[in-house]
């Protein structure tokens, strides 16, 4: 978890919360929350989603590594280009 971010554990639960609970932790449902007077907005996601947008900031927010991974990302669009251009035999049309 990211510094400086609370973590609260809610145990045990039960009914409608455990509902939700298998919704988000199984089937990676995001769950919003809004009080009635639309204050207080949020929303729930499963620990693996949560973790994947935290590693996926730090990629972006490191200049070198996002460098990286749109150089890696070019290289295979290029492969992928030129496969392309040999099963065409130049004509343009995959045979």
């Amino acid at each position: 978890m990211s510094e400086g971010n609370a973590q609260s554990v809610i145990a045990p639960i039960d009914g409608d919360l455990a509902d939700l609970y298998r919704r988000v932790a199984t089937d990676h449902t995001r769950i919003e929350v809004e009080l009635p007077d639309g204050d207080g907005q949020c929303v729930i996601i499963s620990k693996d989603e949560l973790q994947g947008l935290e590693r996926a900031l730090e990629i972006l927010a490191d200049g070198e590594g996002m460098k990286a991974a749109c150089d890696s990302l070019n290289r295979l669009c290029e492969l992928w280009r030129q496969q392309i251009e040999q099963q065409s035999n130049g004509s343009g049309v995959p045979q």
